[in-house]
């Protein structure tokens, strides 16, 4: 904030006193840009994973890799869970009948 200079005479008229006062008043203006975002999937956003690489070399790659292993990983599980589904299907058709 800008300091005020007292006035050289003291005895300034009213007039004056005004005129200081508003050539003192600083009006400030503020904003603020909030910005969000949000990324769905196995791998971060190209940009983070370039910060990634910066900051460790080699790690984008290994992201990749941990991100295809638990992509099959979670298929082997998806088509475990299907066939123990279909097996117990199978199972009640036949205690059915």
């Amino acid at each position: 904030m800008p300091k005020s200079h007292p006035s050289k005479n003291n005895r300034s008229t009213s007039a004056h006193s005004s005129n200081n006062r508003n050539e003192n008043n600083v009006s400030t203006r503020v904003s603020a840009e909030i910005q969000s975002a949000t990324f769905l999937g196995p791998i971060p956003h190209p940009a983070i994973l370039e910060g990634y690489e910066k900051i460790v070399p080699g790690a984008a790659e290994r992201i990749l890799i941990m991100a295809e292993s638990s992509m099959k990983h979670q298929q082997q599980y998806d088509n475990a869970l299907l066939e123990a589904s279909k097996n117990r299907q199978h199972e009640v058709r036949f205690l059915v009948f």
